[in-house]
């Protein structure tokens, strides 16, 4: 017998409690990320409120303080349980509007890095000493539609901007592109002129893609191929 709307939902939140009981554990046993991580969190309460979501911001910030001096492992993850109940709910109640907020500032983070170059709205690149290295801001937004057409020429902006700035760094030799797009529609990078090689490796998606569940692969491309497609060499 199919489950009843409030089982399925019941359902839902103890899968997210377990997900989030695991990340805990995880946190705990990699400390030097807790302060950055619970920093981000409450960062993110502003913006949770504005959006409508209804929680006691003093009584969660003060619990997710008291939960970082903790140095018990099980007692650490049952504290921040109960500190993020109404979060783990939400996620399930207002699950649209957990995703919106969490994928606009994984964009911004993403462009605002100090180590990375915006190109355009969707496209940002890391610098290495003889590659570049091309990264697509979570863009969910830009993927319907209406929008798609848009979002291939703010891609093709980024890849006109990126030719003009290492036309005056020779020791850029080759171009790599990794996205779960490369994964999922490798035709569109081979249409923009990129060799799909394939999947990231388990250490390059703890680097860069920590949060990224879906496949990920990746493709690159000479610099003369790139400068010959985008930045109109002779």
């Amino acid at each position: 017998m199919d489950e009843n709307p409030l089982e399925q939902q019941k359902s839902k939140i103890d899968v997210v409690r377990e997900e989030v009981r695991n990340s805990l554990g995880h946190l705990f046993d990699e400390k030097e990320k807790l302060n950055e991580r619970v920093s981000d969190f409450i960062s993110r309460l502003e913006v949770y409120e504005r959006e409508g979501l209804v929680f006691n911001k003093e009584e969660i910030i003060r619990g997710v303080k008291e939960g970082v001096l903790i140095q018990d492992r099980d007692t650490f993850i049952a504290h921040f349980l109960r500190v993020l109940e109404p979060f783990i709910i939400m996620r399930v109640t207002h699950s649209k509007t957990f995703k919106d907020i969490e994928e606009k500032t994984s964009r911004e983070q993403a462009m605002n890095d100090s180590d990375t170059l915006k190109l355009s709205e969707v496209l940002y690149v890391n610098f290495e000493e003889e590659r570049v290295d091309i990264h697509l801001a979570p863009a969910k937004d830009f993927m319907t539609k209406e929008k798609i057409e848009d979002f291939k020429q703010d891609i093709k902006r980024g890849l006109v901007k990126l030719a003009e700035i290492i036309k005056s760094h020779p020791n850029v030799k080759e171009i790599w592109a990794s996205s779960w797009i490369v994964a999922k529609s490798p035709k569109r990078l081979e249409e923009l002129g990129f060799v799909v090689v394939g999947s990231i490796s388990e250490e390059e998606r703890k680097e860069h893609f920590a949060d990224e569940k879906r496949p990920v692969s990746k493709s690159f491309m000479k610099r003369e191929d790139f400068l010959a497609r985008y930045g109109n060499s002779e």
